[in-house]
């Protein structure tokens, strides 16, 4: 018998430099920015990686935001690194 699935692995990069409202749970937070991979297991064992993704969440509620490609600079210019 093949185990095999998928797991994602969170790192966080930092923080908002101003509050940010959030549309979810109604509050001003200092938001988090995050890289997410996902990769491919085989015996619970990451082995291949097929998707990663920038998003920035709400730490109250966890809603989050995918950062595109053409707002990338103005939202990474409102964060301060770990």
């Amino acid at each position: 018998m093949i185990i095999y699935g998928a797991r994602d692995f969170r790192i966080k990069k930092g923080t908002s430099t101003q509050p940010l409202y959030c549309s979810n749970c109604h509050n001003n937070t200092h938001w988090e920015l995050a890289n997410i991979w996902s990769w491919f297991t085989l015996f619970f064992i990451p082995i291949l990686p097929y998707w990663r993704k920038q998003v920035i969440t709400c730490p109250v509620c966890n809603y989050g935001v995918k950062i595109k490609r053409k707002n990338r600079e103005e939202i990474l210019g409102e964060i301060e690194f770990e």
